[in-house]
């Protein structure tokens, strides 16, 4: 499984550029990745809009462990559609004192499309992850990017994570923040927030859309009902501030719940900023 060995640090990086074609298709212009980063050949899908591109990246390492020090560099150039996704769900392995990292740099140009919406990470007992993702963006440009967690533990005994923290950040194109989002939970916090909760949850997952000149207001509406009619989840669903975009917040009973409600929200989103409904991705 390619695990390190205790103490050890491991580093990897993957950075890409995509560009628009001159038949309104986007292809992947620039590509380099180093362990445990793999890009696959990325595919279309039919209804999506602006000639998208649909980009796997896998791992060939088993998951997060210890020490990982992971690095994200995407950037899509003016008029491209990028669509970018993992294999499956990652599993953060336990850990004894350290923590990994994963940072992205998210660059999109004027009337880029870009999601970046992996699957869901499932946290094992002793976990500790870091997210730290920077969104700059052209106003004209709409970027949605998703995090999902789950709780679990493969030996049953009900041990849980220790802390995992996501930290947003969307910038214009010229570095001035707009909207800064920062969270961090304890794994024990979450096992109690998760039981004494009126609808107790077993996962969380968040929706961080860039959109500043799209009908928002329309947007957070018809996304709150969709996600209002589920069950087995709680959500909810804000206007970010400068008016930059929306944010939407999913707690759930289960994996199944929350993807269901994950993938209503981006259904909801295409639906309403570009007339489509967006098909699943094979996983």
């Amino acid at each position: 499984m390619n695990q390190p060995l205790p103490g050890t640090a491991r580093s990897g990086r993957v950075a890409l550029t995509a560009r628009r074609a001159p038949d309104g298709c986007s292809y992947i212009a620039r590509q380099h990745a180093t362990y445990p980063f793999h890009i696959c050949r990325p595919h279309y899908v039919a209804g999506d809009p602006g000639g998208m591109a649909t980009l796997y990246l896998q791992s060939s390492a088993g998951g997060v462990f210890e020490h990982d020090r992971l690095a994200m560099e995407l950037t899509i150039d003016d008029g491209a559609a990028l669509h970018v996704t993992s294999q499956g769900a990652t599993i953060v392995h336990a850990m004894t004192g350290g923590e990994a990292h994963l940072a992205t740099e998210l660059s999109a140009g004027r009337h880029a499309i870009v999601e970046l919406l992996p699957e869901a990470t499932i946290l094992f007992p002793g976990a500790r992850l870091e997210l730290a993702t920077v969104v700059r963006a052209d106003e004209t440009a709409v970027v949605c990017v998703g995090e999902a967690i789950l709780a679990h533990d493969p030996e049953g005994g009900g041990a849980i994570f220790e802390r995992f923290t996501s930290d947003i950040r969307f910038e214009t194109a010229d570095g001035r923040t707009l909207a800064h989002d920062r969270q961090s939970v304890g794994g024990d916090a979450f096992r109690a927030l998760a039981s004494d909760a009126a609808r107790p949850f077993a996962g969380y997952a968040g929706i961080h859309l860039w959109a500043p000149r799209r009908d928002l207001v329309r947007l957070r509406s018809e996304t709150a009902e969709a996600l209002a009619r589920l069950d087995g989840t709680y959500a909810g669903a804000s206007i970010l501030p400068g008016v930059c975009g929306l944010g939407i917040r999913i707690l759930a009973n289960d994996g199944v719940s929350l993807r269901r409600a994950w993938v209503t929200g981006w259904q909801v989103i295409h639906q309403v900023l570009f007339a489509t409904l967006p098909s699943p991705r094979r996983k």
